[in-house]
């Protein structure tokens, strides 16, 4: 797992979220190139009370379905499509799971895992470039974040992360992340309802999935 020095970021796990929802109420026009929020996807089936959220396909989907996950588990509020308070909790959470990943800008070498992997292990470099060009990289807006950035999402908002995927108008689980198999029944049920949910729609795109309380 990361440093006990890495733990004191969890102090601080909603104050990204807070900021916005008590900060900001205006929300930003939508961006004439997006994808128009009012777009249906799939149904879910009945089983699975997960509803999916449109998100910018801006190379910070990763990101951006994240902060839109969380926000609705705390708020059970919506950031805006295309709103300027989406864009900030993103980014702020880019730069919270790089400062995990990379605590000096070079990937740490200390078990991130419950397996032991360090983050080295675990970041995905393009060809020929070198750990600390990836970890200067996943900094910037538009860059696309990989399994590594989910994980230490996941280990900075202390919940964990399930990534759903679409297949015949259904969402099977793709993967988890988070997830502690140790616990024991009770905690465990608490832990996974407090999961948040996000989609791999293909063609390197992510959408949230927020639990369904009422008509979105």
């Amino acid at each position: 797992m990361p440093s006990s020095t890495s733990v004191a970021l969890i102090a601080v796990t909603t104050a990204i979220v807070t900021l916005w929802y008590t900060s900001n109420t205006t929300t930003a026009k939508k961006r004439s190139t997006s994808i128009p929020h009012s777009t249906p996807l799939p149904p879910i089936p009945h089983s699975i009370p997960l509803q999916p959220i449109r998100i910018e396909p801006d190379g910070n989907c990763l990101f951006l379905s994240i902060a839109v996950a969380a926000s609705y588990s705390t708020y059970q509020t919506i950031l805006p499509y295309g709103s300027q308070e989406r864009r900030q909790v993103a980014t702020d959470l880019r730069r919270a799971a790089n400062d995990l990943l990379c605590p000096n800008g070079t990937p740490t070498e200390e078990p991130f895992t419950a397996d032991g992997l360090p983050a080295s292990l675990l970041i995905e470099p393009l060809p020929n470039e070198t750990s600390a060009g990836y970890c200067a990289r996943l900094r910037k807006n538009g860059q696309w974040g990989s399994a590594a950035e989910i994980m230490a999402m996941s280990f900075y908002l202390g919940k964990p992360i399930t990534v759903h995927t679409m297949k015949n108008n259904a969402y099977p689980v793709l993967q988890k992340f988070g997830i502690n198999e140790s616990q024991d029944k009770k905690d465990k049920e608490e832990e996974i309802a407090d999961t948040l949910h996000i989609l791999y729609t293909g063609s390197n795109h992510y959408s949230a999935m927020v639990r369904k309380k009422s008509k979105l």
